[in-house]
């Protein structure tokens, strides 16, 4: 089964993502556990996942007047400043042109490659439920073994990390905003107790309050990236893509 992507109209249509257990829910599916008018990442590449956490917790927000959209526009300073909780030191921000990605088979994205596109899984013993009381120790054990196993620091364990430099509820502008930054992971860090917001799953708030990352990084050389993202049984693991 496919979904069009509105955010890449280029790519044509994408193919489902598939879980660590190999689950292809649809659309309809995944729509319904969501919200009843849900923007489904899950139908999009990781990339764009990274840049749709603006919208976490958006009932909570008091509502703009129709037809305007607030749009505030961060510095690198500002960036840094908001990752620094994680034990993210920001060292430069990179254009998204200037990213080299693992490729792929046209119309596939790492949530919905296989094995045979140089995919790897959490350990099902890595996967928790969002509500786990062990959940952030999994996710951050589960990233760092496999940023570790699979490659993505250089000798200085820096890599990129895809963000917005938009606060903004307006999707083109979040669109316009996009780029990647590069970071060094320091001696103390955290995905998930430091609840940095620019790392916040929106699509985790259907299913709890508890803060819950997901998020996208690539290695400096291009040879591999890793998405961390919560699925439609509510469970959140990470995917390396490695291709040979």
């Amino acid at each position: 089964m496919t979904t069009t992507d509105p955010f890449l109209p280029a790519l044509g249509p994408i193919r489902e993502r598939r879980s660590p257990e190999g689950e292809q829910p649809t659309f309809a599916e995944e729509s319904k556990a969501r919200s009843a008018e849900p923007l489904t990442p899950d139908h999009l590449d990781p990339i764009d996942v990274a840049f749709l956490r603006l919208f976490a917790d958006s009932g909570s927000r008091d509502p703009l007047p129709d037809g305007y959209r607030a749009s505030v526009t961060l510095t690198d300073d500002e960036m840094a400043t908001l990752l620094a909780p994680a034990g993210l030191h920001l060292i430069e921000r990179r254009s998204r042109d200037e990213v080299r990605l693992p490729p792929l088979p046209p119309y596939h994205s790492p949530g919905s490659a296989g094995p045979e596109h140089g995919r790897f899984d959490s350990h099902p013993d890595e996967i928790p439920g969002v509500d786990d009381l062990d959940m952030p120790d999994k996710v951050n054990a589960s990233w760092f073994r496999m940023a570790t196993e699979y490659g993505l620091f250089n000798e200085d364990r820096e890599f990129l990390l895809a963000v917005t430099y938009s606060e903004s509820d307006d999707v083109d502008d979040i669109e316009e905003h996009r780029a990647w930054v590069r970071v060094r992971l320091l001696d103390e860090w955290d995905w998930v107790a430091s609840e940095v917001d620019q790392l916040r799953s929106w699509i985790a708030g259907t299913f709890t309050t508890r803060f819950v990352p997901e998020f996208t990084v690539v290695s400096l050389d291009g040879r591999m990236m890793m998405n961390t993202t919560v699925w439609g049984n509510g469970t959140v693991s990470t995917i390396a893509i490695r291709p040979e």
